[in-house]
């Protein structure tokens, strides 16, 4: 991992170092459901978690709105395709355009999945005081979420630039 505590690609990689979207978190919570995990493995492994959550949250949610914004469509696992990022450009690929942030629903819930993970695992092994840290992590982004992303009239999530809050209108598959 980073000095920041998120979660990195591995050594070798041409884009080492980078950050990408993930549900690790919330994977291993889901696994323990099925598979418990040990007391002292579960507590040996949070605060690896509870650092990811932490710093996606430092390092990209810069205007402290609750929701994370990234300028890399790579960095979300859908290569460089996503429409969004290319909608203030009218809708061209364009590699040397300068790619805007952006607030997006399925950065939102890789944190959000992550923070309700790190809750649910922290309650299993009786760490009370981190379970509750990381919900009200998990509902700021909720609550972030459908307050700004969330468009009632066409019931859709739609990605919003950063600086100006202006939407990307296009529907892509992550807004339903």
């Amino acid at each position: 991992n980073l000095s920041s505590g998120a979660v990195v690609d591995a050594p070798g990689s041409p884009y080492w170092g980078e950050t990408y979207s993930h549900w690790i978190a919330s994977a291993v919570a889901e696994f323990h459901r099925v598979h418990p995990i040990p007391t002292e493995r579960l507590t040996a492994l949070l605060p690896a978690m509870a650092g990811d959550v932490r710093a996606w949250m430092q390092l990209y949610d810069r205007d402290g709105d609750g929701l994370p914004e990234r300028d890399r469509p790579r960095v979300t696992g859908y290569d460089l395709d996503i429409l969004s990022y290319w909608f203030f450009a009218g809708g061209k690929l364009d590699l040397a355009s300068d790619i805007p942030d952006l607030e997006r629903v399925d950065f939102a819930s890789f944190v959000y999945a992550n923070a309700r993970g790190v809750a649910e695992l922290a309650r299993a092994v009786g760490n009370l005081a981190l379970a509750s840290e990381f919900d009200a992590v998990a509902d700021r982004i909720r609550r972030a979420t459908l307050e700004t992303l969330w468009d009632d009239t066409t019931h859709f999530f739609y990605p919003r630039r950063v600086p100006d809050h202006a939407r990307a209108l296009v529907r892509e598959l992550h807004g339903f």
